[in-house]
């Protein structure tokens, strides 16, 4: 494996437009009353989602706190982060969206900050195996041989 940010973005950008894809075409059954415009948005949330952690795996230490931050944790926490501010913006519509589906309803969007866990855990493990983490994927490694 040669670790490389491009490889990284790439496998973050397209594991995130698969599962956006797949919320693209689950969001109209469980929410009848869901637009068009709320799908593709969902869509490119989840892609622009696998590129930020795509491009965040070059960080593999807090640069503050100096712990280490592997590729579970990075996931979990920017992914949940991601839908945490997304869940922030679109509160009233998702409340709304939530209220019409029988299978969520009394569910507060906040819940999307756990499937953004989850989604940000999938998107990182797979980047980081498709293309390393840490500094080393920014760094030339025929200039260093």
């Amino acid at each position: 494996m040669k670790n490389s940010l491009n490889t990284r973005v790439i496998a973050g950008k397209t594991t995130g437009f698969v599962i956006g894809l797949i919320g693209f075409f689950a969001i109209p059954m469980v929410m009848p009353e869901a637009t068009l415009m709320l799908q593709f948005g969902f869509l490119f949330w989840y892609t622009m989602m696998g590129a930020m952690i795509g491009f965040l795996g070059v960080m593999d230490s807090h640069p503050w706190f100096h712990f280490r931050m592997n590729a579970w944790f990075r996931g979990i926490f920017f992914g949940g982060f991601m839908n945490l501010a997304l869940a922030l913006i679109a509160y009233d519509t998702l409340e709304a969206l939530f209220a019409t589906a029988s299978m969520f309803t009394g569910m507060s969007p906040f819940w999307l900050v756990l499937e953004g866990a989850i989604v940000g855990l999938i998107i990182d493990l797979i980047a980081t195996k498709k293309g390393g983490e840490g500094p080393r994927t920014v760094i030339d490694q025929e200039s260093i041989a």
